[in-house]
């Protein structure tokens, strides 16, 4: 293995012989909390023993379309003496996850020929939503699904899933123009309607105030994240997406399902099947988070 290189951004072991070549991108608002530091260098070490070779890059803006859109850029002019990067990893820097996640995704994705693989996580707010899409119905999964899938160790195929801690390959990007990361992303029926009415107002058809808001309504109703509408334009072009809900998060001596959210402790399902059971779970401390 090649020595480590921490300020020349390059986690390297051969390029000839590695099994993937991983662009690892941290999106900041701020400085990254000592946990998120801990478990970015963990992963990093886990991926480099088990044969991948890995490169960072850490992006600073609270405008996190940009952001994830400037890694892409970046993905493309990479290369690891020649060879292409096979994959774009974003990490978020309020979130934890197990040493083996960078491998455990890779694997993932080619026992899955996923073009996006995610994981379980959720908000940090009440009600603690769960950042996964179900693939019929385009709705956020509920924590009571979620957390069976979690316990069959599943990896499935999902409507959408968060970039918090997000797999993509790179040729996914050949296949679409960019800004590759926006905030809305249209559903048909509605960009029709849409359409329907500014022409019917260009021909200066009637319409009345009650059936614009209605109409301008439904659209707010779909507009969706960065992340969401990714997914949801990378399956337009025949790309799978995955949700990987077996990851399990070790934290002070439990277990979390999927990965933390870090506020004043790390949020996870477990705080999503609380809000929602009769029979809350009991709190994880916090220490220095």
């Amino acid at each position: 293995m090649n020595s480590i290189e921490y300020s020349g951004r390059c986690y390297s072991t051969s390029n000839i012989n590695c099994k993937a070549r991983v662009l690892v991108c941290t999106l900041s608002a701020r400085d990254p909390v000592a946990a998120f530091t801990e478990c970015k260098e963990n992963a990093i070490f886990h991926s480099l023993v088990h044969g991948l070779s890995v490169q960072t890059l850490n992006v600073r803006s609270s405008a996190v379309a940009q952001s994830r859109n400037l890694c892409v850029e970046q993905l493309k002019t990479r290369d690891w003496n020649g060879y292409p990067p096979d994959y774009l990893l974003f990490l978020d820097d309020d979130m934890i996850f197990p040493d083996e996640i960078i491998t455990q995704l890779v694997q993932a994705s080619e026992q899955q020929n996923a073009g996006v693989v995610g994981v379980l996580a959720t908000g940090k707010a009440p009600p603690f939503p769960i950042c996964v899409l179900d693939r019929e119905s385009n709705k956020a999964l509920q924590a009571e699904q979620a957390f069976a899938y979690h316990q069959k160790n599943e990896v499935k195929e999902v409507g959408a899933v968060g970039m918090a801690c997000t797999l993509i390959r790179a040729e996914i990007f050949q296949d679409l123009e960019a800004p590759y990361f926006s905030f809305y992303h249209h559903l048909d029926e509605v960009a029709e309607e849409i359409e329907s009415a500014s022409v019917a107002i260009a021909q200066g058809d009637l319409i009345t105030p009650e059936a614009l808001r209605a109409t301008i309504k439904k659209m707010r109703y779909h507009l969706v994240g960065e992340d969401y509408s990714f997914c949801i334009k990378a399956r337009d072009k025949g790309w799978k997406v995955y949700c990987d809900f077996g990851v399990t998060t070790p934290f002070q001596g439990r277990e979390l399902p999927g990965i933390g959210h870090v506020g004043t402790y790390p949020f996870s399902l477990i705080d999503s099947l609380s809000f929602t059971s009769a029979t809350p779970a009991k709190p994880i401390e916090s220490e220095g988070l």
